[in-house]
């Protein structure tokens, strides 16, 4: 139920808000920052988590 509010979300109201290239990635990106709450992360570690997925 929590993917699909989430997927929700960011079909309705980001992508209706700005013009988004690549939709799905924006998806691993939300997920990848939803599975790692208070976290730093950097940049080049997140980058290369999302060209693997």
């Amino acid at each position: 139920m929590v993917d699909s509010l989430i997927a929700t979300v960011l079909a309705w109201d980001v992508l209706q808000m700005t013009k988004i290239a690549k939709p799905t990635l924006l998806g691993h990106l939300f997920a990848l920052a939803a599975a790692l709450p208070a976290q730093a992360v950097s940049y080049p570690k997140m980058l290369g988590q999302l060209q693997d997925a």
